[in-house]
């Protein structure tokens, strides 16, 4: 699991997230909000999160939202 995560920042680091969104599911959302390893990256050109596969607790959101002040929205769908 770790290997996924690490390759995800990875790929928001170097591709800066092509037009800055990102499909994500709620699981690496969850990683984004709350692991600690994700401070220490530079994910700025994360802008637009797109969720799916499973709902998106609102509690959940609102940690990412929080952690990474520069992403104007998540959408779900």
């Amino acid at each position: 699991v770790f290997i996924i995560q690490a390759t995800l920042i990875s790929l928001i680091r170097h591709l800066s997230v092509t037009d800055k969104d990102a499909p994500l599911v709620p699981p690496l959302i969850l990683f984004l909000a709350k692991h600690p390893l994700v401070d220490k990256f530079d994910l700025s050109s994360l802008e637009r999160v797109n969720s799916g596969a499973a709902p998106l607790g609102k509690e959940l959101e609102t940690a990412m939202l929080k952690r990474l002040t520069q992403v104007k929205r998540i959408r779900q769908g």
